[in-house]
């Protein structure tokens, strides 16, 4: 299999995948690959905690709700980073 990965699915992961399980699930990549995405969604999540944490996010502060989701959405990365890694 190719290690190569497609520039959209590198490069822009939650546009390509709605969530890390069809990350995971996609047969058409290797775990490397798998786990490379995963790492790129973690790192852009991470930053826009990060921003947001900073008052960086816009005009209106992050809502606890929207908060809340990237959290949610940073546990399901790791899960699924952890499952890959095993």
């Amino acid at each position: 299999m190719n290690d190569t990965l497609n520039r959209r699915e590198a490069d822009h992961p939650r546009e390509t995948y709605q969530t890390p399980a069809n990350v995971v699930s996609d047969d058409d990549l290797s775990s490397k690959q798998k786990i490379d995405i995963l790492q790129y969604w973690k790192t852009d999540v991470d930053g826009r905690l990060r921003a947001q944490g900073e008052g960086m996010g816009g005009s209106d502060p992050i809502s606890a709700e929207k908060e809340a989701g990237l959290a949610d959405e940073m546990r399901l990365l790791n899960q699924a980073i952890a499952g890959l890694e095993e």
